[in-house]
């Protein structure tokens, strides 16, 4: 069973969500990043 998280829920404005759609589409980027922007985005 989880829990709720403590933290405070993440507020993107649609220039931070366009960026991190980017670089989750991205071919060329580390791939590191490219998941952690899947992780945030979606």
């Amino acid at each position: 069973m989880s829990r709720l998280s403590k933290r405070a829920k993440l507020q993107l404005t649609n220039e931070n969500k366009q960026h991190l759609q980017k670089i989750a589409q991205s071919r060329t980027e580390p791939l590191r990043e490219v998941q952690r922007a899947k992780i945030l985005f979606f």
